[in-house]
């Protein structure tokens, strides 16, 4: 049986570049190469006193644990000339990238530093190895023959609140050129700084990215406090690749003017404006053709300011996308909505959701049953959308959500 170190580890994290395309196109040659990566990973992670935690992996991916970090880098190394050598199928060239990073870690291997070493791997190219600054200055003195740590800069990484000093293993036989690493920091984007880790909630995330995906206005409405913030810069962080052109967040909370919603969205995207132009032509202008995000937080006082602002925005073109962020306080629970809000549990009551959507055709859930029509004014007053209702809770996780195009 392998020996499981604890205490200051050094993580070694790999998972294979496109494999999701590989499996849906050349599903038996996929398994075959995967198979042989099993094998190539599971020798040269033994042959360098390693340990593979099975029950920590999951598809493709190796998460190995070290007791020394030049033995975690050194594993790395071979791993990477084992797979140029191999002749995979023609279809399925193997491409793995690979992250190492020294914490301190349990026996169940869990913990920020198997989270940040799973952000530095997400930000890497397949064939590439990257090194944390913990590890590097371990193990700067004792790399591969040949090989030496090329630094990369500082990074901000996704869920991890400092940036991270990011190194890439050089040596001869690997190659050497890759494009800029996919971290926050590269892309366009001015999504807050967030001070703690995104834990769970993986089918809100996945419900809002396929609503983005396939609606250009997406609303989510929940009473302050149930976390559609933290929940939206989550899902804008996963969706940078998509939108290369930008992702801009935009917090309405501090405006009382209603005139100043465009202006607030100008300055996120960065327009300038000259002497004369109209704010909504600049606007056009600037995002017309681009594949740009925007996330409109606390709409709810300036509601109607918002919808003229996305109707702006919907001039621009198909791929400019708008998700709003409205607090829901006036929609008050009743005894008889059958849908339970708890942490980990949320069941929607859909009676609800016919009586929004019959208030202005569009698609919505919700647990909050209105006391009486004027409730529903602003609901009425917002564009024609897809929506996802959230109710009040500390951590709202949606056990159903469906859409439909209006």
């Amino acid at each position: 049986m392998q020996h499981r170190p604890v205490g200051t580890v050094t993580f070694l994290f790999t998972d294979m570049e496109g494999s999701s395309r590989a499996w849906d196109s050349y599903p038996s040659e996929t398994r075959a190469a995967l198979q042989r990566h099993d094998e190539i990973v599971a020798r040269e992670v033994e042959a360098h006193n390693g340990a593979i935690i099975l029950e920590r992996g999951e598809g493709d991916s190796v998460f190995a644990v070290f007791t020394r970090g030049s033995d975690a880098v050194a594993a790395a190394f071979e791993l990477q000339r084992a797979f140029q050598k191999e002749p995979w199928p023609t279809h399925v060239p193997v491409r793995v990238r690979t992250a190492i990073h020294t914490g301190e870690a349990g026996a169940d291997y869990r913990g920020p530093h198997v989270n940040r070493t799973a952000r530095i791997r997400a930000i890497g190219h397949g064939e590439q190895i990257l090194v944390s600054g913990v590890t590097a200055g371990i193990v700067r003195g004792t790399p591969p023959e040949n090989a030496a740590l090329i630094d990369l800069g500082q990074h901000r990484v996704r869920d991890v609140a400092e940036t991270e000093h990011v190194f890439q293993l050089r040596h001869p036989e690997l190659r050497e050129e890759f494009p800029p690493l996919k971290s926050l920091s590269n892309f366009r984007q001015n999504l807050p700084v967030q001070l703690t880790s995104f834990i769970g909630r993986e089918r809100e995330r996945e419900t809002v990215r396929s609503l983005i995906n396939d609606h250009r206005v997406v609303t989510l409405i929940g009473s302050g406090g149930c976390g559609k913030t933290r929940l939206a810069i989550q899902v804008g962080a996963d969706l940078l690749e998509q939108f290369p052109d930008g992702v801009r967040f935009v917090d309405l909370a501090s405006l009382s003017d209603p005139s100043l919603v465009l202006d607030g969205i100008a300055t996120a995207v960065e327009v300038k404006l000259e002497q004369g132009d109209a704010k909504d032509d600049a606007l056009v202008r600037r995002l017309e053709g681009t594949k740009t995000l925007i996330i409109l937080d606390n709409c709810e006082h300036l509601v109607r300011a918002c919808a003229e602002a996305v109707s702006v925005l919907l001039r621009t073109g198909e791929h400019v996308r708008v998700c709003l962020l409205q607090a829901a306080n006036r929609l008050v629970c009743r005894a008889k909505v059958r849908g339970v809000c708890r942490r980990s549990r949320c069941l929607m009551e859909r009676k609800v959701w016919k009586r929004l959507a019959r208030a202005r055709r569009s698609s919505s859930l919700s647990i909050e049953q209105p006391q009486h029509g004027k409730d529903l004014r602003s609901a009425q007053e917002m564009p024609k959308r897809s929506s996802i209702s959230v109710a009040r809770s500390k951590a709202c996780r949606l056990q159903s959500s469906w859409a439909r195009r209006v």
